[in-house]
């Protein structure tokens, strides 16, 4: 199972030999080496890597949070280098504010822009029962499960309007059956509203089971090792991950990202023993 080119299709998101060292002198830490990443308009693109490799700064650069050393990104075929408010960020942690209820929540994004408060609670409330939140509108934080504050945070983001969303990982506090049901959710919902997605996950079979390509990234300073194009059918379903083309996907990931060894590395060992 080979790495591929970039996906066919307009390049909705386009970031070119990104550069970043936090620090100088002694104190330098360089993150990203040179990383390259695309995502065709509606594409599923996941990043994997080692905790620490620079995933997350990749993501804020995107979202103009942070500016490169080198390298440059692109939205729509325009340069947006420091540029924030181009896409919908939603980071690890959901971020509900714990004083204001959920609607209240959810419509933040919209509030804080200036846009219509009226219409962004209009179109929260016909949405909360597709993302699992009927009956919720007026409830606080802490009385949401851990599934139900994600999706709240996933609606905040949606609700925003940006046709690209960054995904850092929003799935790594749960348990595994929650996260496991939200895996299915979060295809179901993309899948509904055609966004252009780029995910971050420690999880391989996650990255696999919702993604059209998975990126793995180095440890740092980081490049991008593999890019593999996920071959599955969709919709996709978590029977999937019992499949034999599945665990192939697994092991070339786990290889790229050194957790076993290559299967020609080891052939090459014993031909040397």
């Amino acid at each position: 199972m080979s790495a591929v080119g970039p996906a066919d299709g307009v390049e909705t998101v386009a970031v070119t030999d990104m550069a970043k060292t936090f620090g100088r002198g002694d104190r330098a830490l360089p993150t990203l080496a040179s990383v390259s990443v695309t995502a065709a308009a509606g594409e599923f693109v996941t990043v994997v890597g080692n905790s620490g490799c620079g995933k997350s700064t990749l993501f804020n650069m995107v979202a103009g949070l942070e500016l490169p050393d080198a390298g440059e990104v692109r939205l729509h075929g325009k340069l947006s280098l420091g540029v924030t408010g181009r896409v919908g960020y939603m980071p690890q942690r959901d971020l509900l504010l714990p004083w204001r209820r959920l609607l209240d929540n959810v419509t933040l994004g919209i509030e804080i822009a200036g846009g219509d408060l009226r219409e962004a609670r209009r179109r929260a409330t016909e949405l909360l029962p597709d993302f699992g939140l009927e009956g919720f509108a007026e409830s606080y934080p802490h009385q949401l499960s851990g599934g139900m504050r994600q999706r709240a945070a996933l609606l905040r983001t949606i609700l925003t309007g940006h046709d690209v969303l960054l995904l850092d990982e929003p799935f790594g506090a749960l348990d595994a059956l929650t996260r496991l049901e939200m895996q299915q959710w979060l295809l179901d919902i993309w899948e509904r509203f055609g966004k252009t997605i780029l995910f971050i996950s420690h999880d391989v079979d996650e990255a696999i089971l919702l993604s059209d390509r998975v990126y793995v990234m180095s440890p740092r300073p980081a490049t991008m090792v593999a890019e593999i194009a996920i071959e599955l059918e969709r919709p996709r379903r978590l029977a999937m991950t019992a499949s034999g083309v599945f665990e192939e996907y697994k092991r070339t990931l786990l290889e790229h990202l050194g957790v076993i060894a290559s299967e020609r590395a080891l052939d090459g060992a014993a031909d040397s023993g």
